[in-house]
C-alpha cells in the first residue's frame, strides 16, 4: 500500500519538515516513525487500474472548467484546486 497523505514532523519553533511523501510505499520504518512522532493512524491508498488519486481527478476537472477568463495552476491539495479570474486586459 501507499501513503495516501505526506507526513510532516513539526517540533514547534525547532523544526518542520516533510519525512514522508504521498505515494511513498508503507513499510515497518515508516509506520515505526509515526508511532515515535505521536501519530497513531496512517492513511494509505489502493487504487485500482481504472482509478485515479484526488488531486489527479481535481486537475482534470480544473482544465475541463476553465476557459476563457479562468486561470489555474496545477498544484491541488487533498483533491482541491482553485480557480481564479484571469485578466482580460483594460477595458473602457
Amino acid at each position: 500500500m501507499q501513503l495516501a497523505h505526506d507526513i510532516t514532523e513539526i517540533r514547534p519553533g525547532e523544526f518542520k519538515a516533510r519525512l514522508s511523501s504521498r505515494g511513498t510505499r508503507c513499510a515497518t520504518r515508516i509506520s515505526a516513525t509515526c508511532r515515535n512522532l505521536g501519530k497513531n493512524h496512517l492513511y494509505v491508498i489502493d487504487l485500482a487500474e481504472d482509478e485515479i488519486h484526488e488531486n489527479e481527478a481535481a486537475a482534470i476537472l480544473a482544465g475541463a472548467l476553465a476557459g476563457e477568463g479562468v486561470a489555474w495552476e496545477n498544484n491541488p491539495k487533498e483533491g482541491k484546486i482553485g480557480l481564479t479570474r484571469r485578466s482580460m486586459g483594460c477595458c473602457r
